[in-house]
């Protein structure tokens, strides 16, 4: 290291000392800057203890001094000798810029201050000064409740003495001080206030507001003085209970006042003591005796404080400046007797209107007079008394009454009693008569202003002249709200007036006023004050609370429309018939009433009747025809007519009414499961109603009957049920759409309908009788026939497929039912009863041997006149209403049928002998008769022959030939074949020789043989078998 002062960095390179700045012509150093802020540091602290210690604490005390300190109101409570509580609130201002909290540590010493002749402060006592909180704007409140401590009685006594007497005193507050500002808590300061407060001023106002005697012991009166007095002081100050010297008039006494405490302002005093000694025998001399020295019914009064007793007992400063206060008080009787009556108040708990006429009316009342001050007392009024009410704000003079019978007071204070109204309001406007009785009927309350000229009885002394001003508050009608039908009916109509109205109304009147209105007229509209009516009501006398008032009057409206809402509102709602009732005039000739009657508007409704059954009911359809539409494949909308419905349709009410025509609106509803599955509308058709039989009938043309959307299972269930049972029945809720014409006009009704509509059904169409069977024609199909048959419907119902129904053919067969063709109701339509029907039918066999013996056996029965039994049985594929299949699928009806009868397949036959010699056999020509109506072809026939011989039947011959040319036979015809040659043995031939040659030998040519034969034929085109046996068939034998 190198051991110059030059000092070098890591790279070696020698660092510099940085130079010194000058400033001011200072070279400012590193050591001149340190040392220099040492010095201003200590300066600084320096500076902040002069201004905490020295500064500060001066300005605090300024701020204090400089200070004003006002005490608005307190209340000086629970005096005694050492103490009493004092609370008051005030203000402090101009206490500087210093945002502070003024402590008192010590309680501060209160001084009597300021007094007369620059007296000394007298000491008072002691009281603790709450904190007093002082803004930076040198503002704060005062408020304080605490205990003042007595220091000297003697001084309080003066004192209070002068607070009694002046109208204002002074107080000085001297003691120590603390506050607390800028963080900072400065102590030793000091406060010195003087507080200025009114005084009591000697209580110079002094009204005496009224006055009582009754008799005391001897000549003694007990008196009781009512007393206002007016402190004009800020201070209340409680006092208990005060002890006076008193005279009034030629007497004097002692009397007290109780728990008394003299506000700010008004105070009422009672003061109750004895008068004595007062000339009189009877209370009332006593009283003339008492006011002897009166003059213009103006009583001295003198009023000297004697004692005091506080809640603590006597307190010796307070009785001193108490025993100061003394009162010369006048007690004007004339102004007592006024005041009473000014003061009193009048209420009738019941009035009476009555006997009115265009001037006047009669007028009587019962009630009350209460605050009818402080004299037992007879006022009255010895001219008549003028009545105005009070109508917003304007009093409107309606007339005068005479009050004749007086009204007597007395009892405790305030005096009270009865008021007895009765005679004759006269009316001076008819116009304000008018408006008055409007708002009185429709108002909740109406007010009367009665003025005049009043007279007051009290003590045997009379005050004329007193001024008479009285309101008298009364409830008013409200309108008549509370209005309710009690009864209401129909009974009967005309066509001048409509339906006629009889009707009981218990309206309730709040107010406490009866009024006579005589018969009354009103006119009745609809909600939208469409006119429907009138009503009339006789002898009408408003009653306080509920009055039944009974109405008669009539319906009737111009517009159907309207007429029609009433109607279906009234009877079907539920919920009454919302009537405006609006008053039209009385019998009583008064203008003023009358026109108060029109503004009277009543909201009245009217109950609907309460329905013991349903209005329509016991629903008949004797037949009802059911059509489905071949548009429509899945028959869930069908085409339903009824020629007659009939039901029963009675009103609740007896008026007569005419049905003119209806439509209906219904659901069909599953018994079991409650479901509405189908919708029933007709269009409106004529109806009728017997007013006797109450029957309502009429007819459905154009109606539909639709499943419900979701529900068409169900419907195809309702419609299958028909189709099997005898009797059903379903539930029916809707309405029905009536125009009706009644005196009241033509309304249309919507009348509920829920009812239960039995239905027949249709018993599986088991009542089937075949009148004929014709075999028709052939073709590759099969045999094709006709059948005539009578399909007895047992139901009322009828069912118009218009469509063709295919139903099976069905024999039954020792291996189960089986299939032997079709048939086909062309536009089956079935009405109740016997239907004629003729189905065209197929027989045809199949591959299997089974269904060619079946139809074999068939058409040999058929050609022998047999009666075959065959089932009609549907399927699925039976007709194409969707809702139809399932019910169509089910048919099996029994049947059968019918070959022709007395028809011979054979006619005869003719025998050509055979010859051996020629070895050629012997021969028969058949001569057939066609019984069918077709075209027979006979192609082949086997058969053997037979006769009956004594010896027995013997087989003459056999056949089984084939012919050449095909036998054709048209229907009804006859045809004979070639000759078809006998197969024989020669036993048979020999026996058939000898038959012949005897019969030849008798000369008989002709003999009758049986043949048992299988015919090979075709019915048309379709190849038959068919096996026929005959007897008796004549042989010819050829000669």
């Amino acid at each position: 290291m190198s051991s110059s002062k030059d000092t070098h960095n890591e790279l070696g390179y020698a660092e510099q000392k940085p130079k010194s700045k000058v400033l001011c012509g200072i070279e400012w150093t590193k050591k001149r800057i340190i040392s220099t802020i040492a010095v201003l540091v200590v300066m600084l602290v320096a500076i902040i203890l002069l201004v905490i210690f020295v500064a500060v604490p001066k300005i605090a005390q300024s701020s204090i001094d400089g200070s004003n300190l006002v005490l608005a109101n307190s209340s000086i409570t629970n005096p005694t000798t050492s103490s009493f509580q004092i609370a008051s609130t005030g203000s402090v201002s101009g206490a500087g810029s210093l945002a502070a909290t003024l402590n008192f540590p010590d309680p501060v010493t209160v001084s009597w201050t300021n007094r007369d002749s620059a007296a000394a402060d007298l000491p008072l006592g002691t009281l603790a000064l709450s904190s007093i909180n002082v803004g930076s704007d040198g503002t704060g409140s005062v408020s304080l409740n605490t205990l003042f401590t007595i220091t000297s009685s003697d001084n309080m006594a003066k004192f209070a003495s002068h607070m009694m007497h002046n109208a204002t005193f002074s107080w000085r507050l001297a003691g120590n001080a603390q506050a607390q500002a800028m963080g900072l808590t400065v102590n030793g300061l000091s406060i010195n206030k003087v507080v200025t407060l009114s005084g009591f001023n000697g209580l110079q106002k002094v009204t005496v507001l009224g006055f009582d005697a009754s008799h005391g012991d001897g000549d003694n009166v007990n008196t009781t003085v009512t007393t206002d007095i007016q402190n004009p002081s800020q201070i209340t100050m409680e006092m208990g209970q005060l002890f006076f010297d008193f005279s009034l008039g030629t007497a004097s006494g002692s009397m007290s006042a109780k728990n008394i405490t003299i506000k700010q302002g008004s105070n009422k005093i009672s003061m109750a003591g004895v008068l004595t000694p007062v000339n009189g025998t009877d209370i009332n001399s006593k009283v003339r005796s008492l006011f002897a020295n009166a003059v213009n019914n103006v009583v001295p009064v003198t009023v000297v404080g004697n004692k005091v007793i506080t809640r603590s007992g006597s307190v010796a400063w307070l009785d001193s400046a108490f025993k100061t206060l003394s009162l010369n008080v006048p007690m004007n009787l004339t102004d007592i007797a006024q005041g009473s009556v000014t003061g009193a108040e009048l209420s009738l708990g019941s009035a009476g209107i009555n006997q009115v006429q265009e001037t006047s009316f009669h007028l009587t009342g019962k009630g009350v007079a209460t605050n009818a001050g402080f004299m037992d007392a007879s006022l009255s009024f010895p001219t008549p008394v003028t009545v105005s009410w009070s109508n917003g704000g304007a009093d409107l003079v309606l007339g005068t009454i005479s009050l004749s019978q007086p009204i007597a007071v007395s009892g405790a204070y305030p005096k009270s009693g009865d008021v007895t109204v009765d005679t004759t309001f006269t009316i001076t406007s008819a116009d304000n008569m008018a408006a008055f009785s409007a708002a009185m009927i429709n108002s909740d309350s109406f007010t009367w202003t009665l003025s005049g000229v009043a007279a007051a009885d009290a003590y045997g002394l009379s005050f004329t002249n007193l001024g008479f001003t009285k309101q008298i508050t009364m409830a008013g009608f409200s309108g008549l709200k509370n209005v309710a039908i009690t009864a209401f009916d129909l009974p009967d109509s005309d066509p001048t007036n409509g339906l006629h109205i009889t009707t009981t109304s218990a309206i309730g009147n709040p107010s406490q006023i009866t009024m006579d209105m005589g018969d009354v007229s009103f006119n009745l509209f609809g909600q939208d004050m469409t006119p429907i009516g009138f009503l009339n009501a006789a002898g009408v006398t408003m009653t306080p609370g509920a009055n039944s008032i009974a109405m008669t009057g009539a319906m009737k409206v111009a517009n159907s429309t309207k007429l029609s809402y009433l109607m279906n509102t009234f009877l079907l709602s539920g919920n009454g018939l919302h009537t405006i009732i609006v008053g039209d005039h009385s019998s009583i000739a008064a203008s003023w009433l009358n026109s108060a009657l029109k503004q009277l508007t009543l909201q009245v409704t009217v109950p609907s009747p309460v329905l013991t059954g349903p209005i329509v009911s016991k629903i008949q359809i004797p037949t009802m025809a059911v059509a489905m539409n071949p548009s429509d494949p899945s028959g869930m909308s069908v085409a339903l007519s009824a020629p007659q419905i009939t039901a029963l349709f009675a009103l609740p009410y007896p008026f007569p009414v005419n049905v003119m025509s209806v439509q209906q609106t219904l659901n069909f509803i599953d018994i079991k499961t409650g479901v509405a599955f189908a919708t029933l509308t007709t269009d409106m058709g004529p109806a009728s109603a017997d007013q006797n039989s109450h029957v309502l009938t009429t007819a459905v043309s154009g109606g539909s009957l639709k499943a419900i959307s979701g529900q068409e299972a169900m419907f195809a269930g309702f419609l299958g049920a028909l189709t099997f049972v005898d009797t059903a029945a379903v539930n029916i809720t809707g309405s029905a759409v009536s125009i009706v014409g009644t005196d009241a006009g033509v309304a249309e009704i919507a009348l509920p309908l829920t009812d239960i509509l039995p239905l027949t059904g249709f018993q599986g169409f088991q009542d089937v009788t075949v009148t004929s069977t014709k075999v028709v024609g052939g073709d590759a199909s099969g045999v094709k026939l006709e059948v005539g048959i009578i399909l007895n419907n047992p139901s009322t119902l009828s069912l118009n497929t218009n469509v063709d129904v295919a139903m099976d053919l069905i024999v039954a067969t020792p291996v189960g039912p089986l299939k032997v063709g079709s048939a086909i109701m062309p536009n089956m339509q079935i009405v109740p009863g016997p239907n004629v029907i003729t189905a065209s039918a197929v027989l045809a066999y199949g591959a299997d041997a089974l269904s060619q013996q079946v139809l074999r056996h068939i058409m040999s029965g058929f050609l022998a006149g047999a009666t075959l039994p065959i089932t009609i049985a549907g399927t699925a594929k039976s007709i194409v209403y969707t809702s139809l299949q399932q019910a169509f699928a089910k048919l099996s009806i029994p049947s059968k049928i019918v070959g022709p009868q007395n028809v011979l397949l054979i006619a005869n036959s003719t025998l050509i002998p055979g010859s051996a010699a020629a070895q050629r056999p012997s021969m028969n020509i058949y001569r057939l008769q066609n019984p069918l109506n077709a075209p027979l072809t006979l192609a082949s026939i086997k058969a053997q022959v037979t006769a009956v011989t004594p010896q027995g039947t013997i087989v003459l011959a056999n056949i089984d030939y084939t012919l050449k040319k095909p036998v054709t036979i048209m229907p009804g015809s006859f045809a004979e074949t070639e000759p078809v040659p006998l197969i024989q043995t020669p036993q048979q031939a020999g026996a058939a020789g000898a038959l012949i040659l005897g019969l030849i030998s008798q000369g008989h040519f002709t003999f009758p043989v049986n043949t048992n034969t299988t015919l090979g034929a075709a019915i048309g085109s379709y190849p038959v078998l068919v096996d026929y046996q005959q007897n008796n068939v004549p042989v010819t034998v050829y000669h």
